[in-house]
């Protein structure tokens, strides 16, 4: 008698240690998708001025002189530093 008692016990308890062994991985992939979300949920919308975006210009030369030469350095020079200083703009917004 106590050998069939044994039985339903070992039964009952192999079901409930199967039933919990399934549960674990579904438990860890639910908690790790909670995890996940809350990461992905952007905190603030940053919105970046157009004009600070916009392509930088790039000055192309003019003529065959020394003269269009050393104003393709100079306009390049400018377009450059203008460049530059949009960069810096767009980092210290995203700080």
């Amino acid at each position: 008698m106590n050998s069939n008692l044994q039985k339903q016990n070992d039964r009952w308890s192999t079901g409930t240690a199967s039933a919990w062994s399934s549960a674990k991985p579904i438990l860890a992939v639910v908690l790790m998708s909670a995890f996940l979300l809350g990461c992905s949920t952007p905190s603030g919308v940053l919105v970046i001025d157009p004009r600070l975006t916009a392509p930088c210009d790039r000055p192309e030369l003019r003529g065959d002189t020394y003269r269009d030469g050393i104003l393709l350095a100079v306009e390049r020079g400018e377009a450059l530093t203008d460049c530059a200083d949009r960069i810096d703009a767009i980092r210290s917004e995203t700080r």
